[in-house]
């Protein structure tokens, strides 16, 4: 009942106050302030940031991380200490609400495995959880070596 109030007699900018049952009790008819309910939200600007992925095979397995924006899943691995970076192999945009990233994917090596790091099977990579942007990766590799 409240929702339908909401939906046919306080509408945004055209209030129906004479039509409402709960007008005594209303803060906002109260302080004259009905009008200007409900108040536009206000967007956060947009930001971009910048990453590289790393792809690093041993074999036919790929490293792979606990990602760092979506807690559970995995990642390819950003830059870390002991990586010799190869050719770049594409760049790709992914946004979430107000964050723009753009990401760079590049081939690399390395001595020693980043911190939390597996090896993973390609078959396996189909049933653990990984995030939207490895996929994306994943996906493409996958389709280049068909």
């Amino acid at each position: 009942a409240l929702m339908e109030l909401g939906a046919t007699v306080c509408l945004p900018r055209s209030p129906r106050c004479g039509e409402c049952p709960l007008a005594e009790h209303c803060e906002a008819r109260r302080y004259g302030k009905q009008e200007e309910l409900p108040s536009k939200l206000v967007k956060p600007s947009s930001i971009r940031i910048e990453k590289t992925l790393l792809v690093i095979h041993r074999g036919r397995r790929i490293l792979l991380v606990p990602s760092s924006r979506v807690k559970g899943f995995w990642d390819l691995p950003e830059r870390f200490d002991g990586v010799r970076l190869g050719r770049v192999l594409g760049d790709f945009y992914h946004t979430i609400t107000y964050r723009c990233y753009h990401f760079t994917v590049r081939k690399a090596t390395a001595k020693k495995m980043a911190r939390g790091s597996i090896w993973w099977d390609p078959a396996q990579t189909r049933i653990i959880p990984l995030s939207t942007t490895t996929k994306k990766v994943l996906s493409v590799l996958a389709n280049q070596v068909s």
